[in-house]
């Protein structure tokens, strides 16, 4: 009786998207120290236009879907407060949960609203520097906040067309460098990622 009244069925979903990012990430320069007390500038990286691969596996039950999400972004940027920057290897990554509520279920098309919790991590290459010039490779790292809505189109039972939309609001509150190891960053970076994705789902 209960997954007559709970339906439940599970998917996979892989697609590719397109994201812009703004916020303190592209004004921000992390003052910290080595162990040797001497002073290190981490530089972010100037993230712009993303394009990255969206990854996603899930639960529906009823109209109710619970989802993990998983992204990943590799390029060459130049370090955003820096002049003299050329580009350099960096790479964000993103791990969250999704929830949202599909209106019109169990129609053919479906509309989902919804949010979701996420923790990513940016690395970039010889973004942390000291006052000779020496530098290396600088991590931040913090968690995020989601709006998301995406619309749901059923070719068959078993296969989705899903686009979405999502609205990240991220708060980096780490830095990390060899020398420095993990810092503190006060107040807390702000950064909003835009994120539009084509996706296609599997579901059993």
């Amino acid at each position: 009786m209960a997954d007559d009244y709970w339906p439940r069925s599970y998917f996979v979903e892989a697609g590719w998207g397109l994201a812009y990012s703004t916020g303190d990430l592209n004004s921000t320069t992390v003052e910290a120290k080595d162990t040797l007390d001497r002073a290190i500038s981490i530089y972010m990286p100037d993230l712009g236009l993303m394009t990255h691969p969206d990854l996603t596996i899930g639960a529906n039950i009823w109209a109710f879907t619970l989802a993990a999400n998983f992204t990943y972004w590799k390029s060459k940027v130049k370090l955003a407060e820096y002049e003299d920057s050329h580009k350099l290897n960096s790479r964000m990554w993103r791990f969250g949960f999704e929830f949202t509520y599909n209106l019109f279920y169990p129609d053919n098309l479906q509309i989902g609203l919804g949010g979701g919790y996420s923790y990513a991590n940016i690395k970039t290459q010889k973004s942390a520097m000291d006052s000779h010039g020496d530098a290396e490779e600088a991590e931040i790292m913090g968690s995020g906040l989601a709006f998301i809505a995406n619309v749901r189109y059923f070719f068959t039972k078993n296969l989705i067309l899903a686009p979405t939309f999502k609205i990240y609001g991220n708060w980096f509150k780490n830095a990390y460098a060899p020398s420095t190891e993990l810092q503190d960053v006060k107040p807390y970076m702000w950064q909003t990622f835009i994120f539009g994705a084509i996706s296609f789902q599997y579901q059993f």
